[in-house]
């Protein structure tokens, strides 16, 4: 069982520090383990062993015991399918069905647990290598079955370290990753080169801020931009937004819009016939909103809570020591309860771009669905203050993911929020980022379509 915690220590070294490449190895233990017992009570105990460690070890600027049991559970269904292949297939079986395995149930969980934990994927070290230009081949997901093919060969090393064979898995191992980087190096030159050829460029001044505050705002309005871009990004929750300061708060946006003589995008709750939305406004330089993008997948506790009037013990505790302002959230008060959109992109007379707010980043099939509908850029913008500590620890995640989907969808990721950090993820890999400080920032930056 102790195999089981030395992968998860390393699953940890892999995701937390300068040490990406021990992903190519960290679930070799654990896999042998999983091969080698039999014991329906130790596989299942040692599962759980493994995903806590794990979760522990990776996600601990957000300590929910529901959050981390939903993950648990789904991630049993890996274990369990091993042992099902084992019994009526065969080891060898067992053994090539691991990246399979392994990828849909590291997908399943992080798409569907309750909050989605695609920064955690077996693939996202990767997202800091030379070898996201694998991104290309299934984002994440391809990532992550890539890695998984590296850890089966390396589980198949252990099982047969004492035969002759441990060369030959040796050398297949070598060129997994050898001609992996090679395909991941001609992947990342061909974005390059096709970004390089296309021939529009679009300024756009992004605005960034550590925290929530009207006075900000106020302040804004009366500063002149450095550049003149033809699109300004105001991040999420830029001031907090309330049923009853929402229409207030757009006419705030609108003069802003107006002040500047530009395109405006942000994010703000907006009520319409009776319904409570999470919307992406693009306001026109008259101040006048020409597209609107609905949030589609809503954030658990804060945009909807799906359990009525029931909640953990845990977080009625935590309702008893918060203020008024704070329980205006789905959780703790049923107007907040947010109606989903659906997935469109928003579009001006020279260029579109995909808006995923907040989490909706961590649903690779919803990118997907985006992307579909040809968006010249994607814009990720997010409101981060919901995270107490770590917020470091955080973004280094979240960052990866979306290094990993400016490669795979050949599209730049333009990025900004409040508690985050404002630039561009490129598709050839490379990234333009402002420092995180403690004053509100402006970013120009360019990007071509």
């Amino acid at each position: 069982m102790w195999l089981a915690l030395v992968s998860a220590i390393l699953a940890v070294l892999a995701l937390n520090t300068p040490l990406p490449f021990l992903v190519s190895v960290a679930l070799a233990p654990f896999f042998y383990y999983l091969l080698r017992e039999n014991r329906w009570s130790r596989i299942i105990v040692a599962t759980l062993l493994f995903r806590l460690l794990f979760l522990f070890g990776t996600t601990y600027f957000v300590l929910d015991p529901l959050l981390y049991l939903t993950s648990i559970l789904w991630f049993i269904g890996f274990a369990v399918s091993i042992q099902l292949t084992k019994k009526y297939g065969s080891l060898a079986l067992a053994l090539i069905a691991l990246p399979f395995l392994w990828t849909l149930w590291d997908y399943l969980q992080a798409r569907f647990t309750l909050l989605p934990t695609t920064m955690v994927m077996l693939g996202a070290p990767l997202g800091e290598t030379s070898l996201v230009g694998l991104s290309r081949l299934g984002g994440i997901i391809g990532l992550t079955f890539f890695v998984a093919c590296g850890n089966m060969l390396a589980t198949a090393l252990l099982l047969f370290w004492q035969t002759r064979f441990r060369w030959k898995i040796l050398g297949v191992f070598g060129c997994l990753w050898g001609i992996g980087w090679l395909i991941a190096s001609a992947f990342l030159i061909q974005n390059q080169k096709q970004y390089n050829a296309r021939l529009r460029q679009l300024e756009i001044a992004l605005i960034a801020s550590p925290k929530s505050q009207l006075e900000v705002i106020q302040s804004l309005l009366t500063m002149p931009l450095a550049t003149s871009p033809e699109l300004v990004v105001i991040p999420e929750t830029f001031y907090t937004s309330t049923i009853e300061n929402a229409d207030s708060l757009l006419a705030v946006y609108a003069q802003a819009a107006r002040h500047w003589q530009t395109n405006l995008f942000a994010v703000s709750l907006r009520p319409e016939a009776g319904k409570l939305y999470k919307s992406g406004i693009l306001f026109s330089p008259e101040g006048i909103p020409a597209a609107i993008y609905n949030k589609n997948h809503l954030t658990i506790t804060s945009e909807t809570w799906p359990f009525a009037h029931w909640r953990p013990w845990y977080l009625n505790r935590y309702a008893e020591q918060i203020s008024s302002v704070e329980k205006q959230r789905a959780i703790f008060d049923p107007r907040y309860e947010i109606t989903a959109g659906m997935p469109t992109i928003l579009h001006t007379s020279n260029y579109s771009f995909a808006a995923p707010v907040c989490g909706e980043l961590f649903y690779p099939e919803y990118l997907w669905s985006l992307n579909q509908q040809q968006p010249d850029f994607i814009l990720h913008n997010t409101n981060n203050s919901w995270i107490k500590n770590n917020l470091a620890q955080y973004l280094r995640l979240t960052n990866r993911v979306r290094r990993i989907t400016a490669v795979w969808l050949q599209k730049p990721v333009v990025v900004t929020g409040v508690a985050d950090q404002a630039g561009v993820f490129y598709p050839n890999g490379e990234v333009m980022l402002a420092p995180r400080t403690q004053n509100t920032i402006i970013m120009p930056i360019t990007i071509r379509f």
